[in-house]
């Protein structure tokens, strides 16, 4: 190496010449064949310049690595290869002659890079006699910094993306550096976090929960630690649940640890969401099994009494009511599951006209009646004379509210009292349901109207339901775009449910159009010839035997193809199809029917458990007169004819 102080030329190792021929004879630095073999055997290029810094010698790795030949002796070395990539080159030079003392500088050449050592030299006089001029080829270190920066800076900006607070601790557990994440969690900076143990710096449980040990014990260990969740209270967010990871990393044979936050508190809400979820969704499917074996348990002792002996006219009658009662309990059921699941894809349609609050009022009083009476309740009415109208479906509204009765009826101990009162107020019609039954708890009050949710009453006072029913009137009210409160003192306190309507503009008396379907008891306008066709045996018959009963001439086919088969020999008027049946379905029975020239003007009526309106549309497109589902309504049967 050159030394940094200003030395004689035989004195230096480095900074060897070529050898004697290539230097002037007059040069007074001009060194003996022994010191030019040392220089030469130098693999660094070493050049030497006068004070008018024109070349005097240089060594074989300055020739080649700058393609100079001994031509160049005596040649500006400003315009030399390379030392002409230094701008300031000369003024180095210059500086350095004058002032004896050593600099370094990079030269960039391509894509080389050189360190230029330039140092002062004497040959045993008191002023310098020029300067001897080192190359250092860095080319590589430069492109192992250069690729360690972009490593780093790479990896920081990665870390600094990631969601996750990240923060490395030393052996004592003290924040070392950290990602933006974590710097913004805590709402503090690289400074204010540089070297502060990590629990001082946020409010989580780490002393409770052994974690703080654990990690201590991790860094001892140089062992992972993984899964441990912390409630925390954070600035930015407030108190949520976290979970740490950590994980030894080698730093310079120091210990270091690793840390990552995963914030799993919407993960953690979800899974209790989901656990509470799955309980209702059990406890429903419990109602709904104890609800469907309550009316069939009726209908089958009806059955058995029969089987025991010849009923007679009174037994007959009685059966026939039993049966009738429970049926109807079924299909309320079954309506009301299809209609919240209808409400739920949104595929119920509204038929929206101006219609008198009154009406809606008598509409589900006379639904709910029965109930209210079976439990010996007093219901009171209060509606304003004045006609209130409001803008919407008559049989929807009539069943939210007949749904609010209802409940109101199950829910209040026998010879209970229940109040149905209209007012208006801020432009709304409200409907108020109270009573003075079980109440409802506080905790309860927010959650009334989720799906498959009932009070936590006593066995005795639980008089059926599925737990939707303040559910589906909730979800019809809000297509109405109005409102059901609920609102109680707590338990054994009663209850009220108010629902909130939208006071339509009108002011005239509204000739509302009756909704219900009324009963339709004249027989059809003439015997017609009908095929029944169902894989259910039962269900064929029982309907074949109702039709014959109404004068009707009626055959019977068990599957879509001797369905088929069946209406090409008969000829029938009328052909009821099941749609689930084997060999052939009714949609492809009816589509079969219809391509025959006979077929095109017979009535096909698909009869079928499925009444979703992509079900009717099916039903339609393959050539159906008409879409019923089972149970058939007989009334809606013969208003068909």
């Amino acid at each position: 190496m050159i030394c940094d102080n200003p030395v004689t030329v035989a004195s230096v190792a480095g900074a060897g010449f070529m050898p004697d021929s290539r230097l002037t004879a007059a040069d007074p630095a001009q060194p003996d064949a022994g010191m030019s073999s040392i220089f030469d055997a130098i693999d660094m290029p070493i050049i030497v310049v006068g004070r008018n810094l024109a070349v005097t010698s240089f060594n074989i790795a300055a020739g080649a690595a700058l393609r100079i030949t001994p031509a160049d002796i005596g040649r500006p070395s400003c315009e030399i290869n390379l030392l002409n990539k230094a701008a300031d080159f000369q003024a180095l030079c210059e500086r350095v002659i004058e002032d004896g003392l050593p600099v370094r500088r990079e030269i960039r050449d391509g894509y080389r890079w050189f360190v230029a050592r330039i140092a002062p030299y004497a040959t045993g006089g008191v002023h310098t006699d020029g300067a001897i001029i080192t190359l250092t080829n860095v080319t590589a270190f430069r492109e192992s910094i250069d690729k360690a920066i972009y490593e780093r800076e790479y990896t920081k900006v990665i870390l600094n993306t990631v969601f996750q607070p990240l923060v490395v601790l030393d052996a004592q557990l003290k924040v070392q550096t950290a990602n933006s994440a974590f710097y913004t969690l805590l709402q503090i900076t690289r400074e204010q976090a540089h070297g502060v143990p990590l629990p001082d710096l946020g409010k989580c449980d780490w002393k409770e929960r052994d974690v703080w040990a654990s990690l201590k014990t991790s860094v001892t260990d140089k062992s992972t630690f993984q899964a441990a969740e912390l409630e925390c209270d954070f600035p930015s967010i407030g108190r949520r649940t976290v979970m740490v990871n950590a994980s030894p990393m080698p730093f310079e044979g120091a210990a270091r640890m690793l840390l990552v936050f995963n914030d799993i508190t919407d993960r953690k809400r979800i899974e209790a969401a989901l656990r509470d979820t799955d309980r209702r969704k059990n406890e429903f499917l419990a109602t709904l099994a104890h609800e469907l074996r309550n009316p069939l348990a009726p209908i089958q002792n009806v059955v058995q009494v029969f089987r025991m002996a010849e009923p007679g006219e009174m037994e007959l009658k009685w059966g026939r009511e039993v049966i009738d009662r429970q049926v109807q309990h079924l299909v309320r059921l079954v309506d009301d599951l299809m209609d919240l699941a209808r409400i739920t894809q949104g595929k119920i349609d509204l038929q929206l006209v101006p219609i008198a609050i009154s009406e809606v009022i008598s509409g589900a009083v006379e639904t709910s009646r029965p109930l209210i009476d079976a439990r010996a309740h007093e219901l009171t009415i209060t509606v304003p004379h004045r006609p209130l109208l409001v803008n919407g479906d008559l049989i929807r509204l009539a069943q939210v509210v007949a749904n609010l009765l209802n409940n109101s009826a199950k829910y209040t101990p026998t010879g209970g009292k229940i109040t149905l009162a209209v007012e208006t107020q801020d432009g709304e019609v409200l409907v108020r349901v109270s009573d003075n039954g079980v109440g409802i708890a506080e905790q309860m009050l927010s959650a009334i109207f989720e799906m498959f949710t009932q009070a936590e009453n006593t066995a005795s006072l639980t008089q059926g339901g599925l737990g939707i029913g303040l559910t589906l009137a909730q979800r019809l009210t809000q297509l109405h775009t109005g409102r059901i409160e609920a609102k109680s003192e707590g338990i054994g306190k009663g209850s009220e449910f108010v629902l909130h309507l939208p006071l339509h503009n009108a002011v005239k008396d509204a000739q509302a159009p009756c909704g219900a379907r009324g009963n339709v008891t004249a027989a059809f306008r003439s015997p017609q010839k009908i095929l029944v066709a169902d894989d259910n045996r039962d269900a064929a018959d029982t309907l074949a035997m109702l039709l014959k009963m109404a004068g009707h001439t009626v055959s019977i086919a068990c599957d879509g193809l001797e369905a088929v088969e069946k209406a090409a020999s008969d000829r029938p008027d009328v052909i009821f199809l099941d749609i689930g049946m084997p060999r052939l379905d009714g949609y492809e029975a009816a589509r079969r029917i219809r391509a025959e020239g006979w077929g095109e003007k017979m009535t096909l009526i698909a009869l079928t458990g499925w009444g979703q309106e992509e079900d009717k549309r099916r039903a339609i497109e393959a050539g159906f007169s008409h879409h019923l589902v089972k149970p058939i309504d007989f009334a809606a049967l013969e208003a068909l004819f």
